[in-house]
């Protein structure tokens, strides 16, 4: 008979490496911790040369250095431990990672159509980049290059805000990220009081925060028209629509409220007046929409 190794609940160990995989492809959560559990007490090393591969096989991004910084956690704080004396944290910090990862099988298309033993190319066939061809166009550096933070960009009038949306258009390719549409009102309102700024700088940097807000109640507005409360309420708490701490806080509360599905009653009668405060502080935004944010 072959090697059949066994689990502590006797399942085959292969079938959890498997379960485990699969089931961190899924974001489920039960299963990939089941499968752990299995594995982890007398497959460790295994488990965690898994959950690298994983890492690479399924997931998008640098995740792999995280899962390394967690093995290393685990072997200096693991260290002489055996068995159950051991403190799984660092391998249920690993999976919860590799279980919420954006997923995509790039590295395992790569490696399976590009990687073949018998492929062959022909070597002149191969792109690359020869350094002692690359060039300026037309002898010129590209205008793109002068922002701010050179002399020459500085004298043609370049401006802070000119940087802060020419270089988020310019991100190629583009990852869509928590803030591309935020209107960077912290740092300019920090510069403003260092006084970098002209008063038409300024201006230009106040209806640039203003559209950002704009947006932000756009979105919520939809939320509100096409979906419901809670998913508007959703917008304005993630958006920080509030205008002002209170109206952020009711919006907060409301938010928090509808979300738990708590009963009114439990709130001691205070649920009904938490919603119809939030709901007043979202018709005056909407009702605002059109003018000036501030």
């Amino acid at each position: 008979m072959g090697y059949a190794p066994k689990t502590k609940s006797g399942h085959s160990m292969y079938d959890m490496s498997s379960m485990l995989q699969k089931s961190i492809r899924r974001c489920d959560f039960n299963h990939a911790g089941y499968a752990a559990n299995e594995l982890y007490w007398s497959y460790g090393k295994y488990l965690w040369k898994r959950l690298l591969v994983i890492s690479a096989e399924d997931c998008f991004g640098i995740i792999t250095k995280e899962i390394v910084g967690l093995k290393m956690a685990d072997d200096i704080t693991n260290e002489g431990r055996k068995g159950e004396d051991k403190d799984p944290i660092f391998v249920a910090k690993a999976i919860t990672l590799l279980c919420t990862a954006r997923k995509n099988r790039d590295a395992c298309y790569f490696a399976c159509n590009y990687m073949c033993i018998d492929r062959l190319i022909d070597p002149d066939s191969i792109e690359h980049v020869d350094l002692n061809s690359c060039h300026l166009d037309d002898g010129e550096i590209p205008d793109w290059v002068f922002d701010i933070h050179t002399l020459k960009g500085r004298q043609n009038g370049k401006t802070d805000l000119d940087m802060t949306i020419d270089e988020q258009k310019a991100l190629t390719p583009l990852q869509v990220s928590l803030f591309d549409n935020e209107g960077w009102e912290p740092y300019y309102q920090q510069e403003r009081k260092k006084g970098s700024f002209s008063e038409k700088e300024w201006f230009d940097i106040e209806r640039f925060i203003a559209d950002a807000r704009n947006r932000k109640v756009d979105e919520t507005i939809e939320a509100f028209e096409n979906i419901g409360v809670l998913e508007a309420l959703t917008k304005a708490c993630c958006n920080g629509i509030g205008r002002t701490v209170e109206e952020r806080r009711a919006l907060d509360e409301a938010y928090k409220l509808l979300k738990s599905q708590t009963i009114i009653k439990d709130h001691e009668g205070k649920g009904e007046e938490i919603c119809a405060k939030a709901l007043n502080v979202l018709q005056a935004i909407f009702s605002e929409r059109n003018n000036t944010y501030h």
